[in-house]
Formats: structure tokens, C-alpha cells, sequence
């Protein structure tokens, strides 16, 4: 059974919606969320700031890093968290160090198993199966990665960070076969199962015809 949350922003009092959707899910657990980034954050201040989100909510963040503070033991301890947050930042950076780590089948397994997900803005293109659309958010090519299948939890894509210009997106939807979803901040996608809901401002493109 899919829980996965997509937000484009996580913002105190617009995104409560979804919000409420992850404390729906974790229910009765501990409420532990590993916490994965995108790249390093020696300082902690990014971590910080989510762990503060997060507590106001009645969860606990534990930091996992990707890159120079990666630790394979400490795969075990990520997975038996209650949900796993991907944060955001470049998204082409975060798929190269997912498979560099060989943690793609681990997270596909562990959505399988029930468990929840997280994503926002970067962290939400990788559950997708294209993550060209971070290129419409200026995300910059990293180490030969430019586009691709990530995590393909959902046959959908996702554009964060939605102005309301419908242009690129519109072009993006034109070699894309299924929906672009172009979710302004403050709006996000749940996936529950094979439920699909959107949740404040959303705006969905099909073959180059927008559908809201």
C-alpha cells in the first residue's frame, strides 16, 4: 500500500493538509521520520529547520547523510524509521547519490511494505518517473544525470514551484505519457493506495491540454 506525500513547499499553517494526512498514517508509531538530504548540511541548519517543522507536528527527525557522512550501518536504523523525508535542493544530485548508495530498491521496498514517504520539491520528483520537470525549476545537470526514471513510485509527473506559467510545462506534457501535476508552494499531491488526491493549488496537464 503506497503513503506517499509530495509537497512542493512545507509551510506552517498553508500546508497543514497534508500535514494531517502524515499524522493520519503514523498514528500509534513512535513517529520517527529519517531525514535524507539532498547534499551535505555539515552545520545542521536545513535539518534544523525541518526538525523544528516536524515537532510542532509531535515527530522526531534523525539525520541520514548521502554523501560525505554516508554510513552503510547506518542503513538498518533509516528503514525502521516510521516515514523517511527527501528533502529538496537539486534534484539531479540527489538521484546520483540514491544510486551510488544503492538505495533506490531499499525505498521502493519500503514504500511496497507500507511505510511512508515524504518528499518535498526535489525530494517528490525522485518518487515519479521522470525527473525532468526539475529542469523547469532551474535545477542543474549533476555528474552525467540530466532526466530519467528515479524512484517511478507513481506513472505521473510533478512540477514544484508552480508560477502559473503554463509554457514550459505545457511543452515538458507534450512527450510526457501521463500527467504533469504543476503544484504551486503550499499545494502538494497524497498518494494513498491507488488513490490519487490533490490538495490545494494544483493544476494538472495532460498531453499538452491542462485539465484545471
Amino acid at each position: 500500500m503506497r503513503k506517499l506525500a509530495l509537497y512542493s513547499d512545507q509551510i506552517p499553517g498553508i500546508t497543514d493538509a497534508i500535514d494531517d494526512r502524515i499524522r493520519e498514517w503514523l498514528v500509534g508509531t513512535p513517529g520517527r521520520i529519517g531525514y535524507l538530504p539532498s547534499s551535505p548540511d555539515p552545520e545542521r541548519s536545513w535539518f534544523q529547520d525541518r526538525s523544528a517543522y516536524y515537532a510542532r507536528l509531535g515527530f522526531s527527525l534523525s539525520y541520514f547523510g548521502l554523501e560525505e557522512e554516508f554510513d552503510p550501518s547506518h542503513l538498518t536504523d533509516l528503514l525502521a524509521c516510521d516515514a523517511i523525508h527527501m528533502t529538496g535542493g537539486n534534484t539531479f544530485q540527489f538521484l546520483y547519490w540514491l544510486r551510488e548508495r544503492g538505495m533506490l530498491p531499499m525505498l521502493q521496498d519500503y514504500v511496497a511494505g507500507g511505510r511512508v514517504l515524504i518528499g518535498v520539491s526535489a525530494g517528490a520528483i525522485l518518487m515519479t518517473s521522470e525527473i525532468g520537470t526539475s529542469l523547469l525549476c532551474g535545477d542543474v545537470r549533476y555528474r552525467g544525470i540530466d532526466g530519467g526514471p528515479a524512484l517511478n513510485l507513481v506513472d505521473f509527473a510533478y512540477a514544484p514551484h508552480f508560477d502559473g506559467s503554463r509554457e514550459e510545462v505545457t511543452k515538458f506534457s507534450h512527450t510526457f505519457p501521463g500527467p504533469v501535476y504543476a503544484v504551486k508552494d503550499g499545494g502538494g499531491i497524497i498518494v494513498e493506495d491507488d488513490q490519487i488526491e490533490a490538495i490545494g493549488p494544483v493544476e494538472v496537464c495532460h498531453r499538452s491540454v491542462w485539465l484545471t
